[in-house]
């Protein structure tokens, strides 16, 4: 059993006010969810609901609310896990309890920080790390891990690495074996993106195959070693872009073709324009020209619902290089012209969004060094 869920039991197990052991409930749910156990999560969830019915607690709602959030963002509900977490977030503050204030803003940092909106997801963090004294360790490692992300998301991995570090200390201190996880799955997915976005500046790609290859690795079988199924989607998809970076196309089609048309929730098909443009170059390095001619259709079409311009950049640039693999410079032309729009954008937000980090992030707080 992990160290996180021996203290947890260990907390119910002790002669509990009702808010502590609505705290208590609210952070086994939490794992279980984040574990990728949404069956166990959501009974923990019940049990809080139920016992709302008789013990009438404000902090009970502020739990119940953040654990459905954490429910509903595993689940591919990024939206409802914001709007549930700002109903907690605006009871702690009408509560005035710098704890529960703390908890929330690191959730509501992460749940901004996954829907795009950085500039809140900067502000909560902040908010969340403002009262130290206040904050806990389950709060400090969600907070750092979206400093780290919103740095490294944007190219400046130098600047992440101590809030990575910082995260990791606070997981490794609370026992959350399954926060860990979700560490070395960040720091790989964004030196990925970062990889795939060097081509189209660069034109090649700049990298080091053996580091991204072995981070991979490092991800998939910590995953695997603490049973957690939390990244179902994710790491199949993580491991078949880093093959085809590595231009091993067969086994990379054999990955997108066993992960890529199953049914995923809305947040998720925001991915599908540049996943299925990396599949599509695949396709046509095998020869498969048709399926990857239907695929970037699917791209083109996808496109309209993917608001994220560096995932826009990257399936353009992709669709850009098969329709060259295949001859038809107008249609290879027409996406580059569109890369370079998705690009300039993403560089517009990038500049915006590191001037602000480092107006607020400059220097971590004294009990993170």
């Amino acid at each position: 059993m992990s160290r996180i869920l021996d203290r947890i039991f260990k907390y119910l197990n002790e002669s509990l006010s009702h808010n502590d052991w609505f705290k208590s409930k609210a952070r086994l749910a939490i794992y279980y969810a984040q574990k990728g156990d949404s069956i166990a999560a959501a009974k923990q969830v019940s049990q809080i609901r139920n016992a709302l019915k008789v013990h009438d607690s404000a902090y009970g709602v502020v739990y119940a609310n953040l654990a459905e959030a954490t429910i509903c963002f595993q689940g591919g509900s990024n939206g409802e896990a914001v709007s549930k977490s700002r109903r907690a977030y605006a009871l702690s503050k009408a509560l005035s309890d710098k704890g529960l204030i703390s908890m929330s803003s690191a959730w509501l940092a992460h749940f901004f920080f996954n829907a795009g909106q950085y500039e809140n997801a900067i502000n909560s963090a902040s908010e969340c790390l403002a009262e130290p004294n206040y904050c806990e360790k389950i709060a400090t490692a969600r907070a750092c891990l979206v400093i780290a992300n919103l740095y490294h998301f944007f190219d400046n991995f130098q600047s992440a690495k101590e809030w990575y570090d910082a995260a990791r200390i606070a997981a490794v201190d609370e026992g959350d074996e399954v926060m860990i996880g979700v560490i070395l799955y960040n720091i790989v997915t964004y030196r990925l993106n970062n990889t795939r976005m060097s081509q189209l500046t660069a034109g090649s790609f700049d990298f080091n195959t053996f580091r991204l290859n072995l981070e991979a690795a490092s991800s998939s079988n910590f995953d695997s070693g603490v049973q957690s199924s939390a990244l179902p989607l994710l790491l199949p998809f993580l491991n078949a872009q880093v093959l085809t970076l590595n231009g091993r196309f067969s086994e990379a089609a054999e990955l997108f073709e066993k992960w890529l048309f199953r049914d995923v929730s809305g947040d998720m098909k925001r991915l599908y324009p540049a996943l299925r443009a990396d599949y599509a170059w695949c396709l046509a390095n095998i020869g498969r020209k048709n399926e990857a001619l239907h695929e970037l259709s699917m791209v083109d079409a996808g496109l309209s619902i993917c608001d994220a311009p560096d995932d826009r950049a990257m399936a353009l640039n992709r669709a850009a290089m098969v329709y060259s693999f295949f001859g038809d410079t107008d249609f290879a032309l027409e996406c580059l012209n569109n890369m370079k729009i998705a690009l300039a954008e993403h560089r517009i937000i990038q500049e915006r969004v590191l001037t602000k980090m480092n107006s607020h992030f400059r220097k971590k707080p004294k009990n993170l060094n």
